[in-house]
């Protein structure tokens, strides 16, 4: 034998499966027969995943959602990376803060590694509050003061939230003006206030 040849003779991820590799043998006459072979192609190897942290805010609706490539930060593979799958891409009012998410990246070739990102969901939405009109009464007779009553504003949200004030319906009022106010504060430290005056005159 002066020689043997194969063809093809090299591979790339292309090839991965079943290849049909035929060899040519020559001999020192110039004589020459061939037969074939099955060559399978394996990608064993792992993509090296990178991962990168993401900042999101939580909408009016107090939803946030991301794509898990967002989490992506420069993965690579010796042939094709196929997905990124993020263990948690949607966010609600709940999750506010830091969260731990895990990104699981998958090759052509079915095989996977994962590295792990902080996702901070941020609310930035200011909560909002309405207050009654002023209120005008008259002292009781025989007294300088009188109990004034209104509908307690709610107030509204994305999220949870907290609402206080410097007086409550019912409360004594003075004869003169005193401003009555409502503060609203939600779970991120986001708040507003609005305010009102009670006005109680000496009318005897």
């Amino acid at each position: 034998i002066a020689g043997l040849t194969f063809s093809p003779s090299t591979f790339t991820c292309a090839d991965v499966g079943a290849n049909t590799v035929t060899l040519t043998v020559n001999d020192v006459n110039g004589n020459s027969s061939t037969c074939t072979a099955t060559v399978t192609v394996v990608d064993n190897l792992e993509p090296v995943a990178v991962c990168q942290d993401l900042t999101v805010y939580l909408d009016g609706s107090g939803s946030a959602s991301i794509n898990s490539a967002d989490l992506d930060g420069g993965s690579t593979d010796n042939c094709s990376i196929a997905s990124f799958v993020a263990s948690d891409t949607t966010y609600d009012c709940s999750e506010t803060g830091a969260n731990t998410i895990t990104l699981t990246v998958t090759d052509v070739n079915g095989n996977s590694s994962t590295c792990t990102s902080t996702v901070m969901v941020l609310d930035t939405i200011t909560p909002s509050i309405t207050c009654p009109a002023d209120i005008s009464v008259s002292a009781i007779t025989d007294n300088c003061f009188n109990t004034v009553s209104w509908t307690a504003p709610t107030g509204s949200d994305n999220c949870s939230f907290n609402v206080t004030s410097t007086h409550n319906p019912g409360d004594l009022f003075p004869v003169g003006v005193t401003q009555v106010t409502y503060y609203i504060e939600d779970a991120s430290g986001n708040e507003d206030s609005c305010s009102f005056n009670v006005t109680v005159t000496d009318d005897q």
